[in-house]
């Protein structure tokens, strides 16, 4: 990515440079463009750097993301829209402010007279008697009063008619009260019945709205409505398709001829920055495997004493083991060497395969396979008692990283099945199996064609996404037809042209 934002810092083409090297093909051919975004859209790392840039043609460095590395260009800005196209925001946004409290307050006046709310004077002078000092700690509790009898059936005030009790307010005391030890008793006791009638105004217009307002009522029908439909799509189709496996392998096979891949060509692909890296990458994709630069490990040296590795060594050893074991595209080969001295006698000349063989031994105990490592026998005459040790990997991209050390842009590499339109260079050359040579964007690329699979059938395992999708569309058609048999409906033809003419 940096040697990336190098070639775009010198002015090279933007959107050949994405039409190359950008891994997002949804956006690649068209230069990375991105549709309009505005805050809160993207990932915030992505959205801070994009909206860093002031100017049209401005470039971020790269930026990292979850979904990995960009650079980001900006193309063009819009200010803030017109206030028609913002009133409802800020609408919104106000009454989350100081000011909605005066909305609240005339709301409050309005339903107190719409809701007829009706205060007994008497019985609110008994509730506000009942303050003592506990209000102060946030510990009061309620004590019906003995006089007058059934004190706590009193009420308080009417909502329509609808009474609120003594006892109702004594409970809410409880439930709400606070420690404050900078008021009177008496003041927070009326702060607390004044909260009692506002909240029992609100909760009375709030459990009434679909009375007062029918828009609210069709509303709340639809939502209660869409939840139930949703339950029954989700237990008749949505869960059915994914676990009724038997059910999806008929409809499957039943529609085989929906799911056929086209011609595909079973092809390596390796595009390089010039004809002489190209060359050079042909020659080692030949052997089927590549010096990995990822796994280079140093010599053992001087890792034996009367023959036997060293803790050194095999501590060196271990950590080799695990990584051909947890990686099958890895091989490992071995050369044993011995030093001068040794070399003077002829019976030590079969040190340096010992030694090789005792590293391989270890491995082997280890839990390497054993058709993983190889033993070259013949490597004498280093001025130490030593054993190399060089990995090597069948993985494709071990071949790039060889190339890209110095110039990440150097190699690109990759092998598998391609259906036509997925890669240029290959769209470029005959879908025969052969070696082709070609050039896009700029690039040398070389094509390797192993075999072209003619169009045929799926398996349910290469499309399993598209058929489960294709079952829940299926099986909501079934139910509906069902439903329909079930429960008739009649359309009434002429009302519904007088709709249409309205």
């Amino acid at each position: 990515m940096d040697e990336i934002y190098r070639r775009v810092q010198r002015k090279e083409d933007w959107n050949k440079l994405a039409s190359q090297f950008s891994e997002d093909a949804a956006s690649a051919e068209e230069g990375g463009e991105l549709p309009w975004f505005g805050t809160g859209r993207m990932i915030p790392s992505f959205e801070e750097a994009a909206f860093a840039l002031a100017q049209p043609g401005a470039i971020t460095p790269p930026v990292q993301t979850p979904y990995g590395w960009h650079i980001i260009k900006l193309l063009e800005r819009k200010e803030l829209p017109a206030y028609e196209e913002m009133e409802t925001s800020l609408r919104n946004r106000i009454a989350k402010d100081s000011r909605s409290e005066l909305n609240k307050a005339a709301f409050l006046r309005r339903i107190r007279t719409e809701n007829q709310l009706q205060e007994v004077a008497a019985n609110k002078e008994l509730a506000l008697r009942l303050a003592d000092s506990t209000l102060l700690s946030g510990n009061w509790q309620y004590k019906e009063p003995s006089e007058p009898k059934n004190a706590g059936s009193a009420p308080l005030f009417t909502i329509k008619g609808q009474p609120y009790t003594l006892s109702q307010f004594g409970k809410y005391i409880e439930e709400n009260q606070k420690a404050k030890q900078t008021a009177s008793s008496a003041h927070i006791m009326g702060l607390l019945y004044d909260k009692f009638v506002e909240t029992s105004l609100l909760n009375y217009e709030r459990d009434h709205l679909e009375e007062k307002h029918k828009e609210y009522k069709m509303l709340v029908n639809e939502y209660h409505d869409g939840i139930l439909l949703f339950q029954l799509m989700e237990e008749k189709v949505w869960t059915k398709a994914m676990e009724d496996t038997v059910g999806l392998r008929n409809f499957f096979e039943q529609n085989r001829s929906k799911y056929m891949w086209g011609t595909r060509a079973e092809a390596t692909i390796l595009s390089a920055a010039n004809p002489t890296i190209l060359e050079q990458a042909q020659k080692q994709l030949a052997s089927g495997r590549f010096l990995s630069e990822r796994y280079k490990q140093p010599e053992l040296a001087f890792a034996f004493n009367n023959d036997n590795l060293s803790a050194t060594a095999t501590a060196q050893l271990d950590q080799l083991a695990n990584a051909l074991q947890a990686d099958t595209s890895l091989t490992v080969e071995l050369a044993g060497y011995i030093d001068s001295r040794e070399a003077t006698n002829r019976s030590n000349a079969s040190l340096a395969a010992r030694r090789a063989n005792a590293v391989k031994n270890y491995l082997v105990k280890k839990g390497v396979d054993e058709e993983a490592i190889q033993v070259i026998s013949t490597a004498t005459g280093r001025n130490a008692r030593r054993v190399t040790v060089q990995m090597y990997s069948t993985d494709l991209q071990t071949l790039a990283d060889q190339f890209n050390q110095n110039s990440p842009l150097a190699l690109q590499v990759s092998s598998r099945k391609f259906q036509k339109g997925e890669n240029k260079a290959l769209d470029q050359v005959t879908w025969a199996p052969g070696t082709y040579a070609t050039t896009v964007d700029g690039r040398a690329v070389l094509v390797k064609i192993t075999k072209v699979d003619p169009a045929g059938p799926k398996q349910l395992n290469e499309t399993r996404g598209a058929v489960i999708s294709d079952y829940q569309n299926y099986l909501e058609k079934e139910w509906i037809k069902e439903l329909r048999q079930k429960y008739p409906v009649s359309v009434n033809q002429a009302e519904v042209e007088k709709l249409i003419k309205k």
